[in-house]
């Protein structure tokens, strides 16, 4: 289970050099603290499952994650990444499991406050529905779906 503090994020959210090129700088993050609260998580905690319904979207502060699809591990996260916004986007399931491979810092949105930020920072909105769009074109066509289901 995520355990969300009870404060506001804030200052831990700094980048560590050398993050993902698609991650947000330290002026973005900052920004995207204040609509969203604090958790540390620790090594081996899945913080969004494949196949479950997501209600957070989340901005990695410190530490690292990798992304599994379908058990094959398809990507590493790190500071000023972020995942989650296609189940607050499009209302569907998680198309990947996100699993902490360190005590990470996580930045965890809500539904309301992901809404207001999309509404109050264009810019971070369009580097996240942008970031929404390349994750969806890369995404396995349809037809396999029907041999993913059965795996529930």
């Amino acid at each position: 289970m995520l355990v969300v503090h009870a404060t506001r994020a804030g200052e831990m959210l700094r980048p560590s050099p050398g993050r993902s090129s698609g991650a947000l700088d330290e002026a973005a993050l900052d920004r995207l603290a204040g609509y969203g609260r604090e958790a540390t998580v620790k090594q081996d905690q899945v913080l969004c499952g494949e196949g479950h319904v997501g209600h957070e979207f989340f901005a990695i502060s410190e530490g690292a994650a990798v992304v599994s699809v379908d058990g094959d591990t398809v990507a590493r996260l790190g500071p000023g990444d972020f995942f989650g916004e296609g189940a607050l986007l499009a209302g569907a399931p998680r198309n990947a499991t996100v699993t902490a491979i360190q005590p990470t810092t996580v930045v965890v949105v809500y539904p309301p406050e992901f809404d207001r930020l999309l509404d109050d920072e264009p810019d971070l909105a369009v580097r996240i529905l942008g970031a929404h769009a390349r994750r969806a074109v890369a995404a396995p066509p349809l037809a396999s779906l029907p041999t993913r289901l059965t795996r529930w």
